[in-house]
């Protein structure tokens, strides 16, 4: 099992020094795999390449959400993709003080750590996000989770366990387009509803 930091810039002028600190800080051991080369660009040299050696239970660090991919839905392609081409869960995480997304791919689940605080925080683009595949039975925060989505209008979290959540402010902070909520837990909807 290796740990790989994966560290990209849009163009060679661009520092991509911090990315790396960031990761490093949190994961000495990891390998480091760097490229300048733009988010838009499906075809990434390096990423593919490093997409290409990953083995069941290897983790990859990303410094933020953008670095894994141009937006939401290609982040959750990637997803998917992970999924559907390993024999053993995805494990997915975001570590707020340092901004860090994590991926450990290792059947057909998305387990979040008990901190899922600002997992989706400000992506404005998102419309609408297939969450079937998470596994919140650990998750103990869920504050912020969906800040600033401000165009996400369809939400369906009939699958998520709450039950050892005991932090949801700003849960859907700023998701003003938000009109359609599927809860299992009214507790989920009783918070939106006063927020």
């Amino acid at each position: 099992m290796k740990t790989y930091g994966y560290a990209r810039v849009s163009t060679k002028t661009q520092s991509i020094e911090r990315q790396i600190r960031n990761i490093l800080d949190q994961f000495p051991e990891a390998e480091i795999r760097q490229e300048a080369y733009t988010g838009t660009k499906l075809d990434r040299p390096v990423w593919t390449k490093l997409y290409e050696e990953l083995e069941t239970g290897d983790t990859i660090v990303f410094d933020s959400v953008s670095r894994m991919s141009r937006d939401a839905r290609d982040g959750f392609a990637l997803y998917k993709e992970l999924l559907s081409e390993n024999d053993s869960p995805v494990l997915a995480w975001f570590d707020e003080p340092s901004g860090t997304v994590y991926i450990q791919t290792d059947a057909n689940k998305v387990y979040l750590n008990e901190d899922a605080r600002y997992l989706f925080r400000g992506l404005k683009t998102l419309d609408r996000i297939d969450l079937s595949t998470f596994d919140t039975s650990s998750v103990t925060s869920m504050s912020g989770m969906f800040d600033g989505c401000s165009s996400l209008t369809e939400l369906d979290l009939s699958n998520f366990d709450t039950s050892s959540v005991t932090d949801m402010r700003w849960m859907f902070h700023s998701c003003n387009a938000l009109s359609t909520l599927i809860t299992k837990n009214q507790a989920i909807l009783e918070e939106y509803q006063n927020k």
